[in-house]
C-alpha cells in the first residue's frame, strides 16, 4: 500500500493516481483549523479530517490526540482499507504528526513499508499521536473478531 506523507500545502496540490484517502490532521486554532481545499480527483475516496495539535502531553487549551479521535483514525481507516491501493496524511508541517499517523497505521495494519522511512532526520514523529493510535488498533482488535487485521 502506497504512504504519502505531506504537508499542509503540498496535500493541497497532492492529486493521486490510485484510490486513496487523504487523512488531515488539523491545528486547534486558526487559520489551520479547517480542511485544505484540495485537488479534485476520482480516486481520492474520501478527506478524513482530525483535530490534534502538536503536543505530546496537556498544554494549555490545546487539544491532545484523545483515545476517542485515535479510535475514529483505526475505526476511518478499517472502513476504506479494502478499497484503497494507498493513503495521503497531511498535518502543518508534515513533520510530526502525519508521519506518526502514517507509521502507527503502517505497523498496526502490516502495510509493508520500513520503520526508517518515516522514523528519519527529517521527521519528529509525534509520539503521543503514534501510541494512541495503537492502542486503539489493540482496543478495536481484542474487541473485534476480524481476521484481516
Amino acid at each position: 500500500m502506497d504512504i504519502h506523507v505531506l504537508n499542509r500545502e503540498m496535500a493541497g496540490k497532492y492529486v493521486p493516481d490510485k484510490p486513496e484517502i487523504l487523512i488531515g490532521i488539523l491545528n486547534s486554532k486558526p487559520p489551520e483549523n479547517v480542511p485544505v481545499n484540495v485537488v479534485p480527483s476520482n480516486f481520492r475516496l474520501a478527506y478524513l479530517t482530525y483535530v490534534v495539535d502538536d503536543i505530546d502531553e496537556k498544554f494549555e487549551d490545546y487539544i491532545l490526540i484523545s483515545r476517542d479521535t485515535a479510535s475514529r483514525i483505526v475505526d476511518d481507516f478499517l472502513r476504506y482499507r479494502d478499497r484503497i491501493e494507498g493513503f495521503a496524511v497531511h498535518c502543518l508541517a508534515g513533520l510530526s504528526r502525519s508521519p506518526a499517523v502514517a507509521v502507527a497505521l503502517n505497523e498496526c495494519f502490516s502495510l509493508g513499508h520500513e520503520q526508517r522511512e518515516f522514523f528519519s532526520e527529517y521527521y519528529t514523529v509525534n509520539y503521543a499521536v503514534y501510541l494512541a493510535i495503537h492502542s486503539a488498533w489493540r482496543e478495536r482488535k481484542k474487541a473485534g473478531n476480524r481476521e484481516s487485521w
